[in-house]
This record gives structure tokens, sequence and C-alpha cells, in this order.
């Protein structure tokens, strides 16, 4: 057991560093750690039920270090987080409860799916030239909407979503830096309902769970103080590189 929970708190590192670098919550790149990683060491495997409840419990505390960080530095548009956060956590409450009558094969499937969906959106250009600061303008009926469907798909699977937030975000217009600052927000609410919902149907073991957190919250911090040394341009380069390997990576073993 302590040799499981050292490779909980390592791989709950790297994915705080990722969710402060990249304005997510981490699970897109826990989730395939957690589910390839233990068994190459010699250890038990995880079922993705138990490794989806894992994963959204890290990305809430993940993202609450990650967000206090970016807020520090005025990344975070509260209009934004306020109109696309609260669908988001009411969608990620009933896909995380809706999850427990859900296969292991079919959330893994899911998952794969919106990787590469997000990787797509990242190689778009911004809809505008990038300004960071100001008035941030969106379409707000069309953002809660998008974002309530984003916190369904994320809840059953045990992301905070926000791998898809930042792309939709860039479609809608809104400057990198601050995309990246106000998912981490979101990321927080979705992270708490899915938390919420996966604790109240029992999915939860909650000592694997506080080895990633652990590991995960000074990671996020040093993410964090990253991501403001690199470019936009860089920033979703990056972002997009690392989700597509990943979709792919879970595709291919879903089918072989």
């Amino acid at each position: 057991m302590t040799q499981t929970l050292v490779v909980l708190w390592c791989i709950g590192l790297v994915g705080g560093v990722f969710s402060g670098l990249l304005g997510i919550g981490g699970a897109i790149i826990l989730v395939p750690m957690l589910l390839y990683l233990p068994p190459l060491l010699g250890l038990a495997p995880f079922e993705m039920k138990e490794v989806a409840a894992m994963s959204i419990t890290l990305v809430f505390f993940a993202s609450l270090s990650g967000v206090l960080a970016h807020g520090r530095d005025r990344h975070v548009n509260f209009r934004l987080v306020l109109v696309m956060g609260v669908a988001v956590l009411v969608g990620a409450l009933a896909g995380a409860v809706g999850s427990k009558f859900v296969s292991s094969g079919l959330l893994m499937g899911i998952f794969a799916g919106l990787t590469l969906l997000a990787a797509a959106l990242m190689l778009r250009p911004p809809a505008r030239r990038e300004e960071e600061g100001g008035l941030v303008r969106f379409n707000a009926p069309l953002a809660g909407s998008v974002a309530a469907g984003i916190g369904v798909l994320s809840g059953m699977v045990g992301v905070g979503g926000g791998f898809l937030l930042v792309p939709v975000m860039l479609l809608l217009g809104v400057p990198t830096r601050t995309a990246i600052g106000s998912s981490l927000a979101m990321v927080l609410l979705s992270g708490a309902a899915g938390m919420a919902g996966k604790a109240l149907t029992h999915q939860v073991p909650w000592l694997l769970a506080g080895a990633l957190v652990v590991g995960a919250m000074p990671g996020a911090q040093l993410g964090a103080m990253g991501s403001k040394r690199l470019s936009p341009r860089r920033l979703r380069t990056i972002l997009a590189v690392v989700i597509a390997l990943i979709g792919a990576k879970m595709l291919l073993s879903l089918v072989a």
C-alpha cells in the first residue's frame, strides 16, 4: 500500500503542474496515468470507475490551488465564471450521479472522444486578436448551454472539463490567459459537484484520492508560475498536443 500511495503522490504532482500551467483540472493527464502507470510498476491496476472518482477529487483541490494563483494575477473573469461555471456545476453533478449506471468501457470511450475534440478546437486560431484585460464580451446563452453539456460529460468521466472549457472560451473570443484563469474557477465548481455526486454514491476511495491531492496542491502552484512565462500561442499549442496524444493512446487501447 505504501508504494501505491507514493506513486499516487507523484501522479498528483504531475497532474497539478498541468492544472496550473494550462487552466485544466489536471484529469486529462491524470486519468491515463492512473490507468496505465500502476501496472507498469508492478502494482494492481485501477478500474475506470475508481480512476474517475479519484480524478474528480484531485480536480477539485488542484483547481482550488491554481485559481488562487491565477486570481492574484487578475486572470479570472467573474462574469464568465458566473454564466458558464454555474451551468458546468449543475451538469457535472448530474453526470457524476449518472456515471454509477454506465460501464467502465463506455466511460473510457467518452473520455477518449472528448480529448480528440478538445485538441481539434485548440488548434483553431483565436476568434480575434489577443488583448488581455479590459471588458470580455461573449454570447452568454450560448456559453451557458455549451458549458452545461461539458459539465454532464465531465462529471461522468471524472474530469473538471477545463480541457474543453478553454478552447470553447477561445472560440467565444476570450483572451488565452483569461480563459485559462477563468477555466480553473469553473473547474473548481464542476469538481466540487462531481466529487459530491461520486461521494454520495460511495464511489470515492478516500485514502488513495488523498495521496493524489497532497501531490497536486504544490504542483498547481508551480504550474501557475510557469504559465506566466509562456506566450498565449505556445500555451494553446502545448495543450493541443498533450490532449491529442492522450486521446489517441486511449482510443488505441480500446480497439486493441
